[in-house]
């Protein structure tokens, strides 16, 4: 018979800075995601999934249980041991940041670098692996970056990409069929810190000014 574990809620919100905390560290970050998607499992199953050893992932458990962002949720048996099994405690966490007032924007700053080392890490591993293909027909990769102007438009445009990205990837995670692939990427008005020196770019569209230098006279 097979086990049931208990159901994780749709949406947590994570406010509290012990809650930032524990996911600002790039293992743990790393962690939560896996068992996201993987969970619920055991460490040991975590620990294979992530490629790294059983034994330093513990402390880093207890840090997500003692933050509320796993939980134990059942045992099973593997030889003579009886194992935990843990999971997320939901299917999305959204981050109580306040941009105005400037609440936990430091915080999330922190979790958005641990993203970016877990992202370069991953690509990284893959390259090692000779996994990664660019060919026509058989590409499995992306590594781009981009800078546009964006109208209204455009940008809902975009969005409503990353969203249909994001909703192949929730898929994904329920039906677990196929290989594991990692995606990362962010989206931000871009702004410039000119010099007080620096000339003022043209606006789109506009050529740039011309500069003449007056002849001398003789």
């Amino acid at each position: 018979m097979q086990q049931e574990f208990p159901q994780r809620e749709a949406v947590v919100l994570v406010a509290q800075a012990e809650q930032f905390d524990a996911v600002a560290s790039g293992v743990r970050f790393e962690m939560l995601t896996f068992l996201i998607a993987a969970g619920p499992c055991s460490i040991a199953v975590l620990a294979a999934q992530m490629d790294r050893r059983a034994d330093g992932l513990y402390h880093h458990v207890r840090r997500l249980v003692a933050a509320g962002l796993i939980r134990e949720v059942g045992f099973r048996k593997s030889g003579r041991q009886v194992e935990t099994i843990y999971d997320s405690v939901a299917d999305h966490f959204q981050f109580d940041v306040d941009f105005q007032t400037g609440r936990n924007v430091e915080r999330i700053l922190q979790l958005m670098k641990a993203t970016l080392r877990r992202s370069e890490r991953i690509v990284t591993d893959a390259i090692d692996a000779g996994v990664v293909s660019f060919e026509e027909g058989s590409r499995n990769a992306f590594i781009r970056g981009d800078t546009a102007w964006l109208t209204d438009r455009d940008l809902q445009k975009v969005i409503g990409h990353l969203q249909a990205i994001i909703d192949i990837f929730e898929r994904g995670r329920r039906q677990r069929e196929g290989d594991l692939f990692a995606i990362t990427f962010n989206l931000s008005p871009l702004v410039r810190r000119r010099t007080a020196n620096a000339e003022p770019e043209p606006a789109a569209g506009r050529n740039k000014p011309t500069h003449s230098r007056r002849k001398k006279k003789k």
